[in-house]
């Protein structure tokens, strides 16, 4: 935005004027959607800052540019752009840097948070699948005796078969 400023083409600073009221028109978007998905007093609060901030640079390079186009006085606007524009603009982006700064932090904690669950799940997940092992382990412990029991017990009822049918053998011949 500053090439404006040391142009001597109305025509050619005019462009850059339209593109430059494109561009603050789609922060202006961002900033909308940015608030609708704040997560917390102190994220609205910063942002708010940003806000105020650019509001206060727009102005200043509002200004400065009504100076240059139509006071015609570009020597003076240049030398607001180099002051107190190039000034609201340094605490517009500190402002933006708090923001985006306090934003990677938020999102480290959650990061954090995200990993201890994960940890969490894990663990239980490890602990569920033991004993559903240990669980199998059981029934099939008490399966194997239960199989145990009733073969012997098969065994024996053939056996007191076996012998019975060989006394109703004897007895018949």
């Amino acid at each position: 935005t500053a090439l404006i400023f040391l142009m001597d083409d109305p025509g050619r600073q005019r462009e850059l004027l339209a593109l430059r009221a494109k561009n603050r028109d789609s922060i202006t978007e961002m900033i909308k959607t940015l608030e609708q998905d704040l997560d917390s007093p102190e994220e609205g609060r910063l942002l708010a800052a940003v806000k105020v901030r650019r509001e206060a640079y727009v102005d200043a390079f509002l200004k400065a540019t009504e100076m240059l186009l139509d006071a015609r006085r570009p020597a003076e606007a240049r030398r607001m752009v180099s002051g107190p524009v190039q000034q609201a603009l340094s605490r517009y982006l500190a402002a933006w840097d708090v923001f985006l700064d306090y934003q990677s932090a938020s999102s480290a904690e959650a990061i954090v948070e995200s990993d201890r669950h994960a940890e969490h799940a894990y663990r239980v997940g490890v602990l569920l699948t033991a004993l559903a092992v240990l669980l199998g382990a059981v029934i099939a412990f008490f399966t194997v005796i239960r199989m145990r029991s009733l073969i012997d017990q098969r065994e024996m009822t053939e056996r007191r078969l076996q012998e019975l049918n060989e006394g109703l053998e004897r007895r018949v011949a």
